[in-house]
């Protein structure tokens, strides 16, 4: 059976600090039972051969001396064997084997030492990573929030915004930019920025690269096409993008619908427009109506009057004359009452169209009905009308514009519809009073006349369209050529205008 030896440790630590080797003591010789066996047989065999030796040269001993002699060289020579050959390796070895327990508990402390504090270190970055986990999650999460709520707010801009590279190829687009050219984002994203301009524009990024880069926080107008088809206008600004080399990598831009401003403007400028040519016209339209007033009364009741002064003549003669018959008296009286009838129609008519009185004289819708009707005398022509009782929601100044509409659009049909039949309508809605002529004349192309120049006999359509608007109402003309007109007159109920 074989012994089983501690594993060899090359330096052990000693009670002084130093190291030695378990081999600076002598020669370490492991010896095993068998061994020992035959090292003992070896032994007592070489000792009784000397021993035998000595005593056979030294015969003169006797018997029990030469037993003594015998046994204490035995027991010297075994003495020796064993002490060298089997106590003092065994001496060694456990002297060997103590300091290497010793080496190795020291060993196991140390690393119990190194374990504990790897283990500490270990459980140290293990907080800082977990830390660091737990920050870089919320860092996560409100980078997340953060993008939600950036493309929240990109999206429901009011103005439209894209990104683009170096190139002016589109990158991004928000959610308005689509909706004000028609797009989706999948058909704008990965094509030129220019592929959307209108054709005068269609060079606009590579015109001004250059000028971008100088000056990056311009604004310029520029047309984009829709999908449609359709022409829009737009204020555009860029902002450059730049890498940290200073490289120019691409730009953003908001894009502001100003299409409407710009018809804004555009009706602004032809209501200036129409305005100073209203100016100059009414200008003109009062130096008409002076001679106008003057030519009436000139032609009709100065000839009139001068008449009716010779008719007196001609009567104060046939008083005077007292052979001259009554009865030829009596004709003149009536015929002279005509004339004077006649100068009071013409009179009132005058003072009718400067100021229609009759609005205060017998209110606003047996106005309407007396124009009506006078309109249909003077014009042999066959009135209707249908009229409810409105005058308790417009203002005075309301019934007067509405009043000067009829009557402007009565004069129309008296010049140019040649109609023999005329009606007039006035209902009332909840929200609304409506008016409604309608002759069966000639008619007429709407839109050829609204496009004629002012100068051209549209006037009247003019001050009827003017009028309505100052009522924060609505005109509209229905006509073709052969069918008659139908001119309708919205005005919204004015609150307030008067008792129900």
């Amino acid at each position: 059976m074989q012994n089983k030896t501690a594993p060899e440790v090359s330096r052990t630590p000693t009670q002084g600090g130093s190291q030695v080797s378990p081999m600076e003591e002598g020669p370490h010789v492991p010896v095993s039972p068998w061994q020992l066996l035959m090292l003992l047989t070896a032994s007592v065999f070489f000792a009784e051969l000397t021993v035998m030796g000595f005593i056979y040269e030294l015969s003169p001993f006797s018997a029990l001396e030469n037993a003594l002699f015998d046994s204490a060289t035995l027991t010297v020579f075994l003495f020796v064997m064993i002490h060298y050959f089997m106590y003092r390796p065994l001496v060694r070895e456990i002297h060997r084997r103590r300091r290497a327990e010793e080496a190795l508990e020291e060993a196991n402390r140390t690393l119990e030492e190194k374990v504990q504090e790897r283990t500490q270190d270990l459980e140290s970055a293990n907080k800082s990573l977990l830390t660091e986990i737990e920050t870089r999650k919320w860092t996560e999460n409100e980078l997340r929030r953060s993008e939600a709520r950036y493309r929240l707010l990109i999206d429901t801009m009011t103005e439209g915004l894209e990104l683009t590279d170096a190139r002016g190829v589109i990158t991004y687009v928000n959610q308005r930019l689509c909706e004000m050219l028609g797009y989706n984002p999948h058909e704008m994203v990965g094509r030129p920025m220019n592929a959307f301009f209108a054709t005068h524009h269609a060079d606009f990024f590579e015109t001004n690269l250059k000028g971008l880069r100088e000056c990056a926080f311009g604004h310029h107008e520029l047309t984009w096409l829709t999908k449609d088809g359709r022409e829009i206008y737009t204020i555009f600004s860029p902002r450059l993008l730049f890498d940290q080399e200073s490289n120019f990598t691409g730009c953003f831009a908001v894009v502001t619908d100003i299409t409407e401003r710009k018809a804004m403007e555009e009706a602004l400028r032809g209501s200036e427009k129409k305005l100073r040519f209203l100016s100059s016209r009414v200008l003109t339209a009062q130096e008409e109506e002076r001679r106008r007033l003057a030519r009436e009364l000139h032609d009709e009741l100065g000839q009139d009057l001068a008449t009716l002064k010779l008719e007196l003549r001609s009567l104060k003669k046939n008083l005077l004359d007292p052979a001259g018959p009554i009865s030829e008296a009596g004709s003149k009286c009536e015929e002279m009452l005509r004339y004077i009838d006649g100068v009071i129609e013409n009179v009132r008519r005058l003072y009718q169209d400067l100021s229609p009185t009759s609005l205060e004289d017998f209110g606003f819708t047996e106005a309407l009905r007396w124009l009506l009707e006078d309109f249909g005398k003077h014009h042999d022509v066959d009135v209707s009308a249908e009229l409810e009782e409105v005058s308790h929601l417009l203002s005075q100044e309301a019934q007067f514009i509405v009043y000067r509409v009829v009557q402007e659009a009565l004069n129309n049909v008296g010049k140019h519809a040649k109609a023999d039949r005329v009606s007039l309508q006035v209902r009332r809605s909840p929200n609304e009073i409506t008016l409604e002529l309608e002759d069966n004349g000639v008619g007429f192309d709407v839109e050829a006349a609204r496009r004629k120049s002012p100068q051209v006999d549209r006037m009247g359509l003019m001050f009827m369209d003017e009028r309505a608007w100052m009522l924060g109402g609505k005109l509209s003309i229905q006509s073709m050529p052969g069918k008659g007109a139908r001119v309708t007159l919205s005005v919204p109920i004015q609150r307030g205008a008067g008792s129900p």
